[in-house]
């Protein structure tokens, strides 16, 4: 009895040193996923200002698509391994995954780690390796809140449900019935909208190339390239299997811009010369706040770059004449002036009388090579095309913009 009485006080005497660790940590756990925070910056890599913009958008996100995202910079892993830490803020944060959606981007001074769970959309092998691969540059270069900002933009594609409006492969755009002016700033009148939705399907109708224009006050964080890109991909803008076409974005925030995407044949037909260009004549004319006039200049331009692209410049016999003509003309006033200069001058038949006695003495003469000395000078390699990068969605893009 006093043997049984014995056990049973040394039981209760050390239950607690098994059990309190094990609560601890639960309590520990249990903390870290009741406080949700969305930026855990424990190695100090992002502003105020910069922190407070991910964990704005990541609100965002969690209201608009019920999904969660976290975003933690640690000095260290204490000797565990970068995806064992992961796993264990993943595992804090969202439980068994049942019943939470989310996702994770972990990021020491070794490397980075992105888990998710229960998306709405599974990401594309494209998607997701081109997200990988913009996030590691960034880290590279040292840019922390870039890739935590391209993470966040990858994050929101895959959180929200997939647009019943995205063409399938070789359809087209226009069957989709998605608006093409999408005047979100109030820059345009009705008229004003309806004249250009009208002048971008005739565009899309002859050309199979979708223009959209899109005015905007809040970039949502994002840069106006960045936007712009992700707002044709994720909309379901484009024709055809490459998604042939282009957008203007103008934005009215405190740094008023414009950016102009293109995708499929836009990034063939609109140089970076030719997007260049076309600033040059937008941008008067939005400075001046006639909006309506630089989407109809900027809608002419396009449509005289895809037509030539599609088309080639073509033969123009008129030209071929009046080149002709001017070349003769031009040809017959240097051959009489030459002309005029030799009326001194009279025609002899003998040989002889163009020479002059005693006028030509020969004598021996060689050359010896003494040396020699070649420069070269490499030739550059001028391109006339665009440049590209890839959106978060995976697609190529090419464009350009600026300020006004």
């Amino acid at each position: 009895m006093k043997k049984t009485i014995v056990v049973l006080l040394s039981v209760l005497f050390l239950l607690p040193a098994f059990v309190l660790p094990c609560l601890a940590e639960g309590v520990r756990l249990d903390r870290a996923a009741l406080d949700r925070p969305h930026v855990i910056d424990e190695a100090d890599l992002l502003t105020d200002a910069e922190e407070a913009e991910f964990s704005k958008r990541a609100e965002e996100i969690e209201t608009n698509s019920g999904f969660d995202v976290i975003i933690v910079l640690e000095n260290g892993t204490s000797g565990d391994s970068d995806v064992d830490m992961a796993n264990e803020y993943f595992r804090a944060r969202f439980g068994d995954g049942k019943d939470q959606r989310g996702g994770l981007l972990f990021i020491t001074e070794s490397g980075f780690t992105t888990m998710f769970t229960n998306l709405t959309r599974a990401a594309d092998d494209n998607s997701e390796e081109a997200n990988q691969y913009k996030i590691s540059d960034l880290l590279s270069d040292h840019a922390y809140a870039e890739a935590c900002r391209a993470f966040v933009d990858h994050v929101q594609y895959l959180a929200e449900p997939e647009p019943a409006n995205i063409l399938a492969d070789g359809a087209s755009s226009a069957e989709t019935g998605l608006p093409r002016v999408v005047d979100e700033a109030d820059l345009f009148t009705a008229d004003e909208e309806a004249a250009l939705s009208s002048r971008i399907a005739a565009v899309g109708s002859e050309f199979s190339f979708d223009v959209v224009v899109v005015t905007t006050t809040d970039l949502g964080g994002k840069s106006d390239m960045a936007f712009a890109d992700d707002y044709y991909d994720y909309n379901g803008y484009g024709y055809g299997e490459n998604k042939d076409g282009c957008l203007l974005l103008i934005h009215m925030d405190a740094d008023r811009g414009y950016w102009i995407s293109t995708t499929g044949l836009g990034i063939k037909a609109l140089s970076d010369a030719d997007i260049d260009r076309i600033g040059e004549d937008i941008v008067p004319l939005l400075t001046a706040g006639d909006y309506a006039a630089a989407c109809d200049t900027f809608l002419d331009d396009v449509s005289e770059e895809v037509n030539i692209a599609i088309n080639g410049r073509g033969f123009r016999p008129m030209l071929l004449v009046i080149g002709l003509v001017i070349g003769l003309v031009v040809a017959f006033v240097v051959v009489s002036s030459l002309k005029g200069q030799l009326k001194s001058v009279r025609f002899k038949p003998g040989a002889s009388d163009y020479f002059v006695n005693g006028s030509l003495a020969l004598t021996g003469a060689y050359d010896v090579l003494v040396g020699h000395h070649v420069t070269r000078t490499k030739r550059q390699n001028e391109s006339s095309g665009s440049s590209t990068h890839t959106g978060s969605s995976g697609t190529s893009h090419g464009g350009g913009g600026g300020r006004f």
